[in-house]
């Protein structure tokens, strides 16, 4: 799927806003059940990649939602045409429509803290969580013609190095979408070759220790809960040794 660009005007009044103190409903998948609470926290930030469900519902691109199998999707990963989402009111409803935009200005957009993981905006069930950690500022990235970037000057359209866990093989991507965020503290992790890792303590890290191979965090709980879709092994500990690129 190929985005289209759009006038910030079409997205604007498209997208939910809310505050600190609102009232949210949540939902417990274990129990089936609604809940209800207040946002905690919200902070505006600037996204100009979305994507459109329907004609009506409007997203940022990061969203996840849950899908009638169980599985949390996102755009380019498993959220497509024929995919079934749950609706507050009306259950279980059949996507028919699916398109991928670019705003030719950032929208603001209200990313939010709630007392529960999983919660309804516009009515259709989302995941309460980021996009899997985040680096700070400084951070260097490897591009795909092996040069490295600081992390806050990666544009969406630009290529960057990845791993195919599938066929172990090094691989290129392309970034869909940027956004920063506020974080109270970062986790510093220490290699034997003197250099460190700065990452908040829910980015999962891919590697190995004497028992398990798979993805890793300091924090097991934040991990699982940011990224539903990955399966996190442990904890970083001393020992383990992650998978990095050498060149």
């Amino acid at each position: 799927m190929q985005a289209d660009t759009v006038k910030y005007t079409k997205i604007i009044d498209r997208v939910d806003h809310l505050r600190e103190g609102d009232s949210i409903l949540g939902y417990d998948i274990a129990t089936a059940e609604n809940l209800d609470g207040s946002v905690l926290n919200a902070e505006e930030r600037s996204v100009s990649h979305f994507v459109i469900i329907n004609k009506i519902y409007v997203f940022p691109s990061v969203t996840k939602f849950l899908s009638e199998t169980g599985v949390w999707v996102q755009l380019h990963r498993g959220l497509d045409v024929g995919t079934s989402l749950r609706h507050q009111t009306k259950g279980w409803f059949e996507i028919e429509t699916l398109k991928e935009v670019v705003t030719d200005q950032p929208v603001n957009c209200s990313f939010i803290e709630v007392p529960f993981a999983n919660l309804f905006r516009q009515g259709i069930l989302v995941h309460n969580g980021g996009g899997g950690g985040c680096f700070p500022a400084g951070t260097l990235i490897r591009m795909a013609d092996k040069t490295k970037k600081p992390i806050e000057d990666v544009l969406p359209g630009e290529a960057v190095l990845s791993y195919d866990l599938d066929n172990y093989l090094w691989s290129t991507s392309t970034i869909s979408s940027t956004y920063s965020l506020k974080v109270s503290s970062l986790s510093t992790i220490s290699f034997t070759d003197g250099s460190q890792l700065k990452v908040t303590e829910g980015h999962p890290v891919y590697g190995k220790d004497n028992t398990k191979q798979g993805w890793f965090a300091v924090s097991t709980g934040k991990a699982s809960k940011e990224c539903p879709g990955l399966t996190i092994v442990g904890s970083v500990l001393a020992g383990c040794q992650l998978r990095v690129f050498c060149g």
